[in-house]
């Protein structure tokens, strides 16, 4: 479909892993894994505090995604848990006993419409 060699692709493809432009990993599906409570955090916080804050919270291995936000939402974080009850306790036990988390907004996963991985857009062929 592209007009050049396996060997070109491979090269060019190998040609992109070294120069750490793409990166090859594998992505499974957390409800088939079991991690079937996921949720999204809107945490405002102390601004003072948000690089101590954003560290502590990498630091977990329950946070999958963090990213920091303009707006009423200081942090955005994505948590996968296997249960509701775990959930709970991540919000009331660690997030409890950050200092300078002013309040936080829970948003439950309930399915996926979309789900894409990348984020460049697929091209068909004729382009």
């Amino acid at each position: 479909m592209l007009g050049v060699s396996e060997a070109t692709i491979r090269r060019r493809i190998n040609e992109l892993l070294e120069s750490n432009t793409i990166e090859l990993t594998t992505i499974p599906d957390p409800i088939k894994v079991g991690l079937s409570t996921i949720a999204f955090l809107h945490l405002q916080i102390d601004l003072s505090k948000l690089n101590t804050i954003a560290e502590a919270l990498t630091k977990y291995p329950e946070v999958h995604y963090l990213s920091i936000c303009t707006g009423s939402c200081h942090l955005l974080v994505t948590v996968m848990f296997n249960s509701p009850m775990q959930l709970s306790r991540f919000i009331t036990k660690e997030l409890g006993k950050i200092p300078g988390i002013i309040r936080t907004d829970t948003l439950m996963h309930l399915r996926y419409e979309k789900r894409a991985l990348g984020w460049l857009a697929p091209v068909s062929p004729s382009e």
